[in-house]
């Protein structure tokens, strides 16, 4: 699956008050499946990183500054996709 259909199914609909945080932890969430090798860094992180730029001005930031997080994120977010990187998620127990 893309990640830009991920992103369609996982927000089909969101709330104006929580769209800045769906739009971080759709980031965080495409960032997480690169690095746990269910999406190739390769194919998915400059789609992941234009959807987090599309989602920012969709949700109300200025073009220039959702422009300027873009940038952020393509140069300095590869080492958040990579495997090396993997933290340890916690799950709770039933």
């Amino acid at each position: 699956m893309s990640a830009q259909a991920l992103a369609e199914t996982s927000v089909a609909r969101r709330d104006e008050q929580d769209s800045p945080s769906l739009t971080l932890g759709l980031n965080a969430a495409l960032y997480q499946l690169m690095r746990q090798r269910h999406l190739t860094i390769k194919d998915h992180k400059n789609a992941a990183d234009r959807l987090f730029k599309k989602h920012c001005i969709e949700d109300g930031v200025p073009p220039a500054t959702a422009h300027i997080y873009y940038l952020g994120l393509k140069l300095g977010g590869k080492p958040s996709t990579d495997p090396k990187n993997e933290r340890k998620i916690q799950t709770a127990t039933a």
